[in-house]
């Protein structure tokens, strides 16, 4: 059969694969390793290559490669990937393994790869530096399949595989290994599948869904000058899929308002069985601090469009260590700390475009059930007089805001802000929750306020806020005196604050202190009914 060669560039590697070969927890990495359904119908090895091509075309890439076909197999060879930073400031290059694509008889398109996968990388940054960064993954897998169904312009891809490893070098330049400056890691997983999806038009769509067994890593980074750090992690089986569209004639990194404003977006969410970690810093080979966690199971989601970044994560169960050397005790800091906590949340929704009205943006972070070690609290409490129960915080806050500066236009930002005087405007705040519980007391608050950002003389050029909130005070006379009691502070400096309490809150008699806070439309305040502005 006679073979034919021709070079192929502005082209790219399939970055789902890049992706999957490592333990990369990041949403991006999510978000590119994609999937669906398969449909099958008559493909060729060059849809596939040109469906790559759009891919990496999206995210403003480019590739050399060397194609050569026999019969209905297409040879991929010599292959190196591009990537120009902006202002010129460098370049990323990376050479990637050869793949074989073999044009089967049910209209599908198999992919071969080697079976240890080599990626060679280089950073050239002249403007930092006359060096170059460089460095080296290999990744080793077993039963590795690989294929390709669809029409031209909209194929997904199948793709798994059985135990895998692998390990990652970085060479930081001649200057830096003068003074031992290097990065390595390594990593292995039981097992991964994904489907993914890509559809070819003015948006470069994508779909996924993908599949880890359990996996696990370890890096060690020399700083130089005798210091290095090792950080171990494990993670469980994990579950994730994601959704993403990308401008097909390229992402500029400096306006990215413009690609969200055509209808860009990454959507991901995940769930994780559990997962634990230790990270430790040496210096001249002595352990100085190591700290390690581990937590149950956990999920997370992500949202990025033009409505703004949505970011929800939850995690159960969680608990640290943190161990520091000897010498440490002898400056009266404990050696080790130990802290658990049932639940950890946090929540954060916030607009990114400049617009002409308000949009919601919320904030929330809450612990459950947090405690330390006894060996701490013995520490300034001996006698056991504070109340050791667990820690619970809850803030939950939501507000109306508008953007007046595009402040993912990097290049414009500064003569934003020149122009405008309130970069950011805040119409409205409501105080959803604010609670916490700690060492016997508590505290609960909660309200809604709005702001005139036309009146900024009421108040001394803050916008004028309107409306009313409520605060529960429990058991703050007895922790003060506690504190008293077991030295932290001085029977004089809780004076003041004693003061404060009795002038802004009401006693039930019961130990219960509440305060209302109230400010009308005119400027007033009032505290507890009682005018004090």
């Amino acid at each position: 059969m006679k073979k034919s060669a021709r070079r192929a560039t502005d082209a790219p590697f399939l970055l789902s694969n890049w992706n999957l070969q490592m333990p990369n927890r990041s949403f991006l990495a999510t978000a590119l390793t994609l999937a669906a359904s398969p449909t099958f119908a008559d493909i060729t090895a060059d849809d596939v290559w040109n469906n790559r091509i759009a891919l990496v075309q999206a995210f403003g890439g480019t590739i050399d490669a060397t194609l050569e076909r026999d019969g209905n197999m297409l040879f991929v060879n010599d292959i190196l990937f591009s990537y120009a930073l902006p202002f010129e400031a460098g370049t990323i290059r990376s050479t990637l393994p050869p793949m074989t694509m073999i044009e089967q008889d049910d209209g599908t398109v198999s992919i071969i790869y080697p079976k240890k996968i080599t990626y060679r990388f280089e950073l050239d940054y002249p403007s930092l530096t006359d060096e170059k960064f460089s460095g080296e993954i290999q990744v080793e897998q077993a039963e590795l399949k690989t294929s390709a169904s669809g029409v031209a312009g909209a194929l997904t891809y199948q793709q798994s595989a059985g135990a895998y490893s692998g390990k990652f070098n970085v060479d930081l330049g001649d200057d830096a290994i003068d003074n031992g400056v290097r990065m390595s890691m390594i990593f292995s997983g039981e097992s991964y599948s994904h489907t993914t999806t890509v559809n070819e038009g003015e948006l470069i769509e994508i779909v996924s869904s993908i599949s880890y067994g359990p996996q696990g890593y370890e890096l060690e980074a020399n700083e130089g000058f005798g210091t290095r750090s090792v950080d171990k992690g494990r993670y469980g089986a994990l579950e994730a899929q994601a959704r993403a569209a990308f401008p097909a004639r390229g992402l500029d990194v400096l306006n990215l308002s413009t690609a969200l404003r055509d209808g860009m977006f990454i959507q991901t969410s995940q769930s994780m069985a559990s997962s634990s970690g230790e990270q430790t810093d040496y210096i001249n080979n002595d352990a100085v601090v190591s700290v390690d966690h581990t937590c149950g199971t956990s999920s997370s989601t992500v949202n990025i469009s033009a409505d703004g970044v949505l970011i929800d994560s939850l995690v159960d169960d969680c608990s640290g260590d943190f161990v520091t050397s000897s010498w440490m005790d002898l400056a009266g800091l404990n050696s080790a700390i130990k802290a658990q906590a049932a639940s950890l949340s946090m929540s954060l929704n916030i607009p990114v475009l400049s617009t002409d009205t308000p949009t919601n943006a919320k904030y929330q972070m809450g612990i459950g059930g947090a405690n330390i070690s006894d060996n701490i609290w013995d520490r300034f409490d001996p006698g056991g007089i504070l109340s050791r129960d667990k820690m619970d915080m809850n803030i939950d806050l939501s507000a109306d805001i508008m953007h007046n500066v595009e402040w993912l236009d990097f290049l414009n930002i500064e003569n934003g802000l020149l122009i405008n005087q309130n970069p950011v405007e805040l119409h409205n705040l409501t105080i959803n929750a604010f609670d916490l519980s700690a060492a016997g007391a508590s505290i609960e608050s909660k309200g809604a306020f709005t702001f005139d950002m036309n009146d900024l003389d009421t108040f001394d050029g803050m916008p004028r806020p309107a409306g009313a909130a409520e605060i529960l005070l429990t058991g703050v006379h007895e922790l003060l005196d506690n504190l008293v009691s077991i030295g932290v502070v001085a029977s004089q400096d809780v004076t003041m604050p004693r003061m404060m309490i009795g002038m802004f809150t009401r006693d039930d008699g019961n130990g219960t202190l509440t305060t209302s806070v109230e400010i009308n439309d005119d400027g007033e305040i009032r505290m507890n009914g009682e005018r004090v502005k």
